[in-house]
């Protein structure tokens, strides 16, 4: 029998962790191999600029199994950014698949996947008792992994649980949890993501005020890391909480919405342009009212 891969998941480095994300992507130039695009897949991922991931996510896939499989799980946490929730759940399982056939070891990549495979679940709109499952098995993987990072990204799709259930002042306890750790650990772009969390299960229990708040403490952290896929949601939910801004945020979420999106392959492109929220608000139809449209336009779970 074949010994188990005992393999670790490449390091990010701090500045890709803290936010800098421009820094780090530039300090990978001249620089080639498998790991490094993963790197940079995940880093491109991170700022919206969605083709050229997808290209980095090619090239890392000619690496090692841990790196076919992080390549996978970052492309599962791109089509996430855009609704193709049905495309995320194969790449998780890909990626999966590729751990168990090469017996590979990396408890940071697993618990990463199995948190997507939350994301996927309520995305694609699965039952509760799926959604139990499989956040029961989450849990278990970020406990193995021992990762403050994998632990925020778990209250992600643990508030969104229960969001989808109706619980939202729980949610909202969970994602300021989150968003605890996140700036304890410098993490501007996760502190970033787990306030627009927040934001959003406020403004869904009715609190304007309070969401109006956290949405606009997100924005400006996600502005600062240049991490457009966070700047559109925020921008929506403060169309929904600030009436007399509401046209002006409406259209800059459309305008960075339209941008990241146009940075697909044409294919893909127009396949994501057919989903919510991105149908309504840079498609044919994108006259429609932002009233209530916090409720599916939360920034979807990524690394």
């Amino acid at each position: 029998m074949a010994e188990p891969k005992a393999t670790t998941a490449p390091s990010l480095g701090r500045d890709a962790l803290s936010g800098r994300l421009e820094r780090a992507l530039s300090s990978l130039d001249g620089v080639e191999g498998p790991t490094v695009e993963w790197k940079r897949a995940w880093m491109l991922t991170a700022l919206g600029r969605y083709g050229e991931a997808l290209d980095a996510c090619a090239a890392a896939k000619a690496g090692t199994p841990v790196l076919q499989a992080s390549a996978l799980m970052t492309e599962a946490m791109l089509y996430r950014q855009i609704a193709l929730h049905a495309r995320a759940e194969e790449a998780d399982e890909a990626a999966l698949e590729v751990m168990r056939a090469d017996r590979v070891r990396s408890a940071p990549v697993r618990a990463a996947i199995r948190i997507g495979q939350v994301a996927d679940a309520v995305g694609l709109g699965m039952e509760r008792t799926v959604l139990s499952r499989r956040l029961q098995v989450a849990s278990a993987a970020v406990t193995a992994a021992g990762s403050w990072r994998q632990g925020v990204r778990l209250t992600w799709v643990r508030g969104e649980v229960l969001m989808v259930t109706g619980a939202y002042a729980r949610a909202a306890r969970v994602f300021a949890s989150g968003a605890k750790v996140a700036s304890e650990q410098g993490a501007r772009r996760h502190h970033a993501k787990s306030l627009i969390f927040l934001a959003a299960s406020r403004a869904a229990s009715g609190d304007r005020t309070e969401a109006r708040r956290m949405a606009e403490r997100g924005l400006q952290l996600a502005a600062r890391c240049g991490a457009a896929p966070l700047i559109w949601p925020a921008e929506l939910i403060l169309a929904e909480v600030d009436p007399d801004g509401a046209d002006r945020h409406l259209a800059r979420a459309r305008q960075f919405a339209g941008g990241v999106l146009d940075t697909l392959p044409d294919p893909l492109r127009a396949e994501a342009l057919r989903r919510p929220p991105a149908d309504w608000l840079v498609g044919e139809v994108a006259d429609a009212a932002a009233e209530g449209l916090y409720r599916g336009a939360g920034p979807a779970t990524d690394a």
